[in-house]
Protein backbone atom coordinates (compact mmCIF):
# COMPACT_ATOMS: atom_id res chain seq x y z
CA UNK A 1 0.00 0.00 0.00
CA UNK A 2 1.47 3.32 -1.08
CA UNK A 3 2.24 6.04 1.45
CA UNK A 4 2.92 9.75 1.10
CA UNK A 5 3.61 12.99 2.94
CA UNK A 6 3.24 16.52 1.57
CA UNK A 7 2.34 20.16 2.12
CA UNK A 8 0.13 22.90 0.68
CA UNK A 9 -0.07 26.61 1.42
CA UNK A 10 1.99 29.74 1.58
CA UNK A 11 5.64 29.56 2.63
CA UNK A 12 9.29 29.44 1.61
CA UNK A 13 9.66 26.75 -1.03
CA UNK A 14 13.28 25.87 -0.23
CA UNK A 15 12.55 25.43 3.47
CA UNK A 16 9.48 23.32 2.68
CA UNK A 17 11.39 21.13 0.22
CA UNK A 18 14.17 20.58 2.76
CA UNK A 19 11.68 19.63 5.47
CA UNK A 20 9.77 17.34 3.11
CA UNK A 21 13.01 15.59 2.19
CA UNK A 22 13.83 15.22 5.88
CA UNK A 23 10.52 13.65 6.91
CA UNK A 24 10.08 11.60 3.76
CA UNK A 25 11.98 8.48 2.75
CA UNK A 26 10.75 8.80 -0.82
CA UNK A 27 12.83 9.77 -3.81
CA UNK A 28 10.04 10.78 -6.20
CA UNK A 29 9.29 14.24 -4.82
CA UNK A 30 7.75 17.02 -6.88
CA UNK A 31 6.89 20.62 -6.18
CA UNK A 32 4.59 22.77 -8.31
CA UNK A 33 2.79 26.08 -8.24
CA UNK A 34 -0.97 25.76 -7.94
CA UNK A 35 -1.96 29.44 -7.70
CA UNK A 36 -0.16 32.71 -7.11
CA UNK A 37 -0.69 32.34 -3.37
CA UNK A 38 -0.18 28.57 -2.88
CA UNK A 39 2.46 25.95 -3.51
CA UNK A 40 2.31 22.23 -2.89
CA UNK A 41 4.76 19.38 -2.68
CA UNK A 42 4.44 15.66 -2.07
CA UNK A 43 6.68 12.63 -1.72
CA UNK A 44 5.85 9.00 -2.33
CA UNK A 45 2.86 9.33 -4.63
CA UNK A 46 1.92 9.95 -8.25
CA UNK A 47 -0.38 12.49 -9.84
CA UNK A 48 -3.44 10.74 -11.27
CA UNK A 49 -5.41 11.76 -14.35
CA UNK A 50 -8.19 13.07 -12.09
CA UNK A 51 -5.86 15.61 -10.50
CA UNK A 52 -5.45 13.67 -7.27
CA UNK A 53 -1.88 14.23 -6.12
CA UNK A 54 -1.85 11.61 -3.36
CA UNK A 55 -3.90 8.44 -3.05
CA UNK A 56 -3.98 5.27 -0.96
CA UNK A 57 -5.82 2.12 -1.99
CA UNK A 58 -6.00 -0.75 0.48
CA UNK A 59 -7.22 -3.27 -2.09
CA UNK A 60 -6.37 -1.72 -5.45
CA UNK A 61 -10.09 -1.47 -6.24
CA UNK A 62 -10.54 2.23 -5.60
CA UNK A 63 -9.31 5.30 -3.77
CA UNK A 64 -9.62 4.85 0.00
CA UNK A 65 -7.90 8.13 0.95
CA UNK A 66 -6.89 10.98 -1.33
CA UNK A 67 -5.39 14.47 -1.61
CA UNK A 68 -6.55 16.87 -4.32
CA UNK A 69 -5.43 20.37 -5.21
CA UNK A 70 -8.05 22.29 -7.21
CA UNK A 71 -7.48 25.94 -8.13
CA UNK A 72 -6.83 27.59 -4.76
CA UNK A 73 -8.16 24.73 -2.59
CA UNK A 74 -6.71 21.71 -0.82
CA UNK A 75 -9.05 18.74 -0.33
CA UNK A 76 -8.33 15.72 1.90
CA UNK A 77 -10.82 12.86 1.81
CA UNK A 78 -11.55 9.30 2.97
CA UNK A 79 -14.13 6.75 1.87
CA UNK A 80 -16.97 5.89 4.30
CA UNK A 81 -15.63 2.55 5.56
CA UNK A 82 -12.42 4.19 6.81
CA UNK A 83 -10.19 1.42 5.47
CA UNK A 84 -7.04 3.55 5.58
CA UNK A 85 -6.13 6.68 7.58
CA UNK A 86 -5.19 10.22 6.57
CA UNK A 87 -3.72 12.88 8.88
CA UNK A 88 -3.06 16.62 8.77
CA UNK A 89 -1.56 19.42 10.82
CA UNK A 90 -1.37 23.20 10.34
CA UNK A 91 1.94 25.01 10.77
CA UNK A 92 1.65 28.76 10.13
CA UNK A 93 0.04 29.08 6.71
CA UNK A 94 1.00 25.56 5.62
CA UNK A 95 -1.17 22.44 5.81
CA UNK A 96 0.90 19.26 6.11
CA UNK A 97 -0.76 15.92 5.36
CA UNK A 98 0.38 12.29 5.43
CA UNK A 99 -0.87 8.74 5.19
CA UNK A 100 0.87 7.88 8.47
CA UNK A 101 0.94 9.77 11.75
CA UNK A 102 4.63 8.98 12.17
CA UNK A 103 5.47 11.06 9.11
CA UNK A 104 4.08 14.21 10.74
CA UNK A 105 5.78 13.87 14.12
CA UNK A 106 8.80 15.93 13.08
CA UNK A 107 6.51 18.57 11.60
CA UNK A 108 4.68 18.95 14.93
CA UNK A 109 7.91 18.86 16.96
CA UNK A 110 8.08 19.10 19.89
CA UNK A 111 5.26 16.57 20.07
CA UNK A 112 2.92 16.94 23.04
CA UNK A 113 0.45 14.36 24.34
CA UNK A 114 -3.17 15.13 23.45
CA UNK A 115 -5.00 14.77 26.80
CA UNK A 116 -8.54 14.41 25.34
CA UNK A 117 -7.20 11.70 23.01
CA UNK A 118 -5.60 9.91 25.96
CA UNK A 119 -8.93 10.02 27.78
CA UNK A 120 -10.72 8.65 24.72
CA UNK A 121 -8.18 5.83 24.43
CA UNK A 122 -8.68 4.89 28.07
CA UNK A 123 -12.43 4.57 27.40
CA UNK A 124 -12.48 2.83 24.02
CA UNK A 125 -9.02 1.19 23.61
CA UNK A 126 -8.46 3.34 20.52
CA UNK A 127 -8.13 7.07 19.85
CA UNK A 128 -11.45 8.38 18.45
CA UNK A 129 -11.24 10.52 15.31
CA UNK A 130 -10.57 13.28 14.55
CA UNK A 131 -8.17 13.21 17.51
CA UNK A 132 -4.70 11.65 17.51
CA UNK A 133 -2.34 11.06 20.45
CA UNK A 134 -0.38 14.17 19.43
CA UNK A 135 -1.71 17.69 20.00
CA UNK A 136 -2.12 19.61 16.76
CA UNK A 137 -2.27 16.53 14.51
CA UNK A 138 -5.73 15.42 13.40
CA UNK A 139 -7.26 12.52 11.49
CA UNK A 140 -9.65 13.00 8.59
CA UNK A 141 -12.92 11.27 9.62
CA UNK A 142 -14.18 8.42 7.47
CA UNK A 143 -16.66 9.46 4.77
CA UNK A 144 -15.57 13.09 4.90
CA UNK A 145 -13.64 15.55 2.74
CA UNK A 146 -11.90 18.49 4.41
CA UNK A 147 -11.42 21.66 2.39
CA UNK A 148 -8.96 24.51 2.86
CA UNK A 149 -9.36 27.57 0.63
CA UNK A 150 -6.52 30.04 0.09
CA UNK A 151 -7.37 33.57 1.13
CA UNK A 152 -5.32 36.66 1.87
CA UNK A 153 -4.05 36.73 4.49
CA UNK A 154 -3.89 33.14 5.74
CA UNK A 155 -6.49 30.44 5.37
CA UNK A 156 -9.97 29.57 6.53
CA UNK A 157 -10.73 25.91 7.21
CA UNK A 158 -14.09 24.53 6.20
CA UNK A 159 -15.01 21.04 7.29
CA UNK A 160 -17.85 19.44 5.44
CA UNK A 161 -19.00 17.10 2.77
CA UNK A 162 -17.66 18.90 -0.26
CA UNK A 163 -16.97 17.81 -3.81
CA UNK A 164 -16.26 20.16 -6.70
CA UNK A 165 -18.72 23.04 -6.41
CA UNK A 166 -21.21 20.95 -4.38
CA UNK A 167 -21.14 21.30 -0.61
CA UNK A 168 -23.11 18.13 0.08
CA UNK A 169 -22.49 15.75 -2.80
CA UNK A 170 -19.96 13.54 -1.08
CA UNK A 171 -21.95 12.99 2.08
CA UNK A 172 -25.37 12.59 0.46
CA UNK A 173 -23.95 9.94 -1.84
CA UNK A 174 -22.35 7.81 0.86
CA UNK A 175 -24.24 8.54 4.07
CA UNK A 176 -25.38 5.46 5.97
CA UNK A 177 -29.16 5.22 5.86
CA UNK A 178 -31.97 2.71 5.94
CA UNK A 179 -32.80 1.05 2.65
CA UNK A 180 -35.90 2.55 1.00
CA UNK A 181 -37.46 -0.93 0.76
CA UNK A 182 -37.02 -3.29 3.71
CA UNK A 183 -36.80 -7.05 3.26
CA UNK A 184 -39.50 -8.78 5.30
CA UNK A 185 -39.11 -12.38 4.12
CA UNK A 186 -36.30 -14.29 5.87
CA UNK A 187 -35.65 -16.53 2.86
CA UNK A 188 -35.24 -13.50 0.61
CA UNK A 189 -32.87 -11.85 3.10
CA UNK A 190 -30.76 -15.02 3.27
CA UNK A 191 -30.57 -15.29 -0.50
CA UNK A 192 -29.54 -11.65 -0.89
CA UNK A 193 -26.92 -11.94 1.85
CA UNK A 194 -25.41 -15.03 0.25
CA UNK A 195 -25.22 -13.21 -3.08
CA UNK A 196 -23.60 -10.11 -1.55
CA UNK A 197 -21.02 -12.15 0.38
CA UNK A 198 -20.11 -14.13 -2.75
CA UNK A 199 -19.77 -10.94 -4.78
CA UNK A 200 -17.55 -9.37 -2.11
CA UNK A 201 -15.17 -12.35 -2.21
CA UNK A 202 -15.27 -12.52 -6.01
CA UNK A 203 -14.15 -8.88 -6.24
CA UNK A 204 -11.10 -9.63 -4.11
CA UNK A 205 -10.02 -12.68 -6.12
CA UNK A 206 -10.77 -11.30 -9.59
CA UNK A 207 -7.10 -10.77 -10.47
CA UNK A 208 -5.68 -13.93 -8.82
CA UNK A 209 -4.23 -16.70 -10.94
CA UNK A 210 -5.59 -20.21 -10.49
CA UNK A 211 -2.43 -21.42 -8.74
CA UNK A 212 -2.21 -18.55 -6.21
CA UNK A 213 -2.55 -19.77 -2.65
CA UNK A 214 -4.15 -17.42 -0.13
CA UNK A 215 -4.27 -17.52 3.65
CA UNK A 216 -7.31 -17.31 5.91
CA UNK A 217 -7.18 -16.42 9.60
CA UNK A 218 -9.61 -19.06 10.83
CA UNK A 219 -11.11 -18.98 14.31
CA UNK A 220 -13.90 -21.42 13.56
CA UNK A 221 -16.49 -18.68 14.08
CA UNK A 222 -19.16 -17.77 11.56
CA UNK A 223 -17.33 -14.83 9.97
CA UNK A 224 -13.98 -16.44 9.13
CA UNK A 225 -15.58 -19.81 8.35
CA UNK A 226 -17.94 -18.18 5.84
CA UNK A 227 -15.06 -16.39 4.10
CA UNK A 228 -13.01 -19.60 3.95
CA UNK A 229 -15.97 -21.54 2.55
CA UNK A 230 -16.64 -18.95 -0.17
CA UNK A 231 -12.98 -19.00 -1.22
CA UNK A 232 -12.99 -22.80 -1.49
CA UNK A 233 -16.29 -22.65 -3.36
CA UNK A 234 -14.69 -20.21 -5.83
CA UNK A 235 -11.87 -22.69 -6.52
CA UNK A 236 -9.12 -20.77 -4.70
CA UNK A 237 -6.28 -22.65 -2.99
CA UNK A 238 -6.63 -21.87 0.72
CA UNK A 239 -4.34 -22.38 3.70
CA UNK A 240 -5.84 -21.64 7.12
CA UNK A 241 -4.00 -20.20 10.14
CA UNK A 242 -5.35 -20.49 13.67
CA UNK A 243 -4.10 -19.35 17.06
CA UNK A 244 -3.10 -21.86 19.71
CA UNK A 245 -3.17 -20.19 23.12
CA UNK A 246 -2.02 -23.36 24.84
CA UNK A 247 -4.98 -23.26 27.23
CA UNK A 248 -7.82 -25.62 26.46
CA UNK A 249 -10.50 -23.37 27.95
CA UNK A 250 -9.47 -20.49 25.65
CA UNK A 251 -8.73 -22.57 22.58
CA UNK A 252 -10.52 -21.95 19.29
CA UNK A 253 -8.65 -24.80 17.65
CA UNK A 254 -11.38 -27.48 17.93
CA UNK A 255 -13.78 -25.22 16.01
CA UNK A 256 -11.16 -24.22 13.44
CA UNK A 257 -10.12 -27.85 12.96
CA UNK A 258 -13.70 -28.88 12.24
CA UNK A 259 -14.10 -26.12 9.64
CA UNK A 260 -10.76 -26.91 8.00
CA UNK A 261 -11.57 -30.61 7.87
CA UNK A 262 -15.01 -29.93 6.38
CA UNK A 263 -13.48 -27.69 3.69
CA UNK A 264 -10.49 -30.03 3.14
CA UNK A 265 -7.92 -27.26 3.59
CA UNK A 266 -4.61 -27.40 5.51
CA UNK A 267 -4.59 -25.79 8.96
CA UNK A 268 -1.45 -24.19 10.44
CA UNK A 269 -1.47 -23.84 14.23
CA UNK A 270 0.29 -20.67 15.42
CA UNK A 271 1.40 -20.74 19.08
CA UNK A 272 0.39 -17.66 21.10
CA UNK A 273 1.48 -18.51 24.63
CA UNK A 274 1.95 -15.78 27.27
CA UNK A 275 5.72 -15.98 26.74
CA UNK A 276 5.42 -15.46 22.97
CA UNK A 277 2.89 -12.64 23.39
CA UNK A 278 5.19 -10.84 25.85
CA UNK A 279 8.10 -11.21 23.44
CA UNK A 280 6.09 -9.67 20.57
CA UNK A 281 4.80 -6.59 22.45
CA UNK A 282 7.57 -4.23 21.30
CA UNK A 283 7.44 -5.36 17.66
CA UNK A 284 3.64 -5.03 17.59
CA UNK A 285 3.73 -1.52 19.05
CA UNK A 286 6.32 -0.48 16.45
CA UNK A 287 4.13 -1.80 13.63
CA UNK A 288 1.13 0.25 14.75
CA UNK A 289 0.83 3.86 13.66
CA UNK A 290 -1.62 4.65 16.49
CA UNK A 291 -2.13 3.06 19.93
CA UNK A 292 -4.63 0.21 19.73
CA UNK A 293 -5.64 -1.60 22.90
CA UNK A 294 -7.58 -4.56 21.54
CA UNK A 295 -6.32 -7.67 23.32
CA UNK A 296 -6.16 -9.67 20.10
CA UNK A 297 -3.69 -7.25 18.42
CA UNK A 298 -0.53 -9.11 19.44
CA UNK A 299 -1.93 -12.57 18.60
CA UNK A 300 -2.90 -11.19 15.17
CA UNK A 301 0.66 -9.92 14.76
CA UNK A 302 1.92 -13.45 15.45
CA UNK A 303 -0.54 -14.83 12.89
CA UNK A 304 0.62 -12.32 10.27
CA UNK A 305 4.26 -13.04 11.02
CA UNK A 306 3.74 -16.77 10.50
CA UNK A 307 1.46 -16.50 7.47
CA UNK A 308 3.76 -14.04 5.67
CA UNK A 309 6.33 -16.83 5.36
CA UNK A 310 4.05 -18.79 3.05
CA UNK A 311 1.37 -16.57 1.48
CA UNK A 312 1.16 -13.00 0.23
CA UNK A 313 -2.61 -12.50 0.56
CA UNK A 314 -4.72 -12.90 3.71
CA UNK A 315 -8.49 -13.11 4.14
CA UNK A 316 -10.26 -12.98 7.50
CA UNK A 317 -13.59 -12.30 9.15
CA UNK A 318 -12.73 -8.84 10.48
CA UNK A 319 -15.68 -6.47 10.32
CA UNK A 320 -18.27 -9.19 10.74
CA UNK A 321 -19.19 -8.12 14.26
CA UNK A 322 -19.80 -4.54 13.14
CA UNK A 323 -21.93 -5.58 10.16
CA UNK A 324 -23.94 -8.26 11.94
CA UNK A 325 -24.83 -6.59 15.25
CA UNK A 326 -22.10 -8.16 17.36
CA UNK A 327 -20.13 -6.61 20.25
CA UNK A 328 -23.11 -6.41 22.61
CA UNK A 329 -20.88 -4.92 25.30
CA UNK A 330 -19.91 -1.84 23.27
CA UNK A 331 -23.10 0.17 23.96
CA UNK A 332 -22.48 -0.24 27.71
CA UNK A 333 -18.99 1.23 27.30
Amino acid sequence: MQEFVGYWGKGDRVELENLLTKVSSYGNMRVGNQTDSCIWGIGGSKVSESGIIGVISASGLGNDAWVKVEENCLILGREPFGRVPLYWTKQGEIIWFASRLQLLLQIASPAEVNIPALYGYSCFSYVPTPLTPVSGIFAVPAGVELLWEAKKPGFSKKQGFWVGDEKQGFWSQYQWREAPVLIKEESEAIAQLQTLLKQAVDRQIADLSSDTEVGVFLSGGLDSATVAALLVQAGIKVRAYSLDFGIQELSELPHAEKVAAHLSIPLVKVPATPKQIKKAITATAAALDLPFGDGVTIPLYLLCQRASQEVGIIFNGEGGDQLFAGWTNKPFI
